[in-house]
């Protein structure tokens, strides 16, 4: 997120252009909301700041894609990106039957260039050996097995399953570490094996404090028979912006409360106990309104991004591009 905002700053003090923004921590309201505004013919947003999720799930009209850097944090380190990741977000520049049928790629570092030209020389997916398939056990399978363990911990149980199953060919199993982590802080609670798992596979990272103890309070209100109330309310929101100016530790606690409302409402689709969802709506609105209004701004407390340009062919130097660096679709 920092990255995003830095580049953007610099872009738009450097060439009075204003710039989208598109990020993993973003609401998908938002990113839809910033995709259009990027689309959109009749203003001043011709360049669109993203990090990699710029590949994934959005209708774009990009003429270029530039890369600012050519490697990413996964959750646990930081590494280069894959080849097919590459590929996925350059090929976001030039659509078929669009107004920019073809696409150029491009790369602000002469060594991130070099690595873009080597991903994309590479042979696609498709001529390679087949990607394995993924699995998940089912709740009668885990339910079956856990019988045979009557007074283990059920993440236990979930984590010897999983370590011991024995796979077909070409297959392997879906990463399951966040789902233990959910086990690990239900293990307390009575639930079934199908509840549990439901529970297990929520959309929110609860590593944060916060997010852990929200999914803490959900289950345990399920466990308990109640109908489970959500008691986020507006007011008790940090101010976004300080003086004029926005707080990057109070827009972290509105896309965490963000993605906590998301898994309430996640739940409400599968249990009818989460019976506000309407009061869970509205306050998601009023975050997505806040942070809307948050990034026609910059975040002036931080330091300005050096762009370091890359001499290409003539022909390759009109127009604005964009990607995971920036980039431009409404322009030569």
């Amino acid at each position: 997120r920092r990255n995003v905002y830095k580049l953007k700053k610099s872009i738009e003090a450097r060439t009075q252009q204003q710039c989208c923004v598109i990020y993993g921590s973003l609401p998908p309201e938002a990113r839809a909301q910033q995709a259009e505004l990027f689309n959109h013919e009749n203003n001043d947003h011709n360049i669109i700041v993203a990090t990699d999720c710029l590949g994934m799930g959005l209708n774009l009209n990009i003429k270029r894609v530039i890369f600012s850097t050519t490697s990413k944090f996964d959750g646990f380190s930081q590494r280069s990106l894959h080849a097919d990741e590459i590929k996925q977000i350059a090929g976001r520049a030039g659509r078929y039957k669009s107004k920019y049928p073809t696409g150029v790629v491009s790369a602000l570092e002469t060594v991130h260039l070099n690595y873009v030209r080597n991903a994309m020389a590479q042979d696609p997916l498709g001529s390679g050996p087949s990607l394995p398939m993924v699995l998940y056990p089912t709740s009668p399978q885990l339910e079956m097995f856990a019988n045979h363990f009557p007074k283990e911990r059920f993440s236990v149980v979930f984590k010897y399953f999983m370590a011991n199953c024995r796979l077909g060919e070409n297959s392997e199993l879906a990463d399951y570490s966040e789902a233990l982590k959910n086990a690990q802080a239900l293990d307390d609670l009575d639930m079934s094996v199908e509840d549990r798992l439901t529970f297990m596979k929520v959309p929110l990272n609860t590593s944060e404090s916060i997010a852990f103890l929200a999914f803490r309070s959900f289950a345990k209100a399920f466990c308990e028979d109640e109908d489970v109330p959500f008691k986020f309310q507006k007011q008790n929101l940090p101010p976004l912006f300080v003086n004029g100016i926005v707080k990057p530790q109070s827009l972290e606690r509105y896309e965490l409360n963000f993605k906590i409302t998301d898994c309430y409402l996640w739940l409400a689709q599968r249990f009818v106990c989460f019976s506000e969802s309407e009061k869970a709506e509205r306050y998601a609105a009023h975050i997505m309104e806040s942070i809307a209004e948050h990034l026609s701004a910059a975040l002036p407390e931080m330091p300005e991004w050096q762009i370091r340009h890359v001499s290409r062919p003539k022909d390759q130097q009109r127009g604005r591009g964009r990607g995971r660096g920036y980039g431009s679709g409404k322009g030569g």
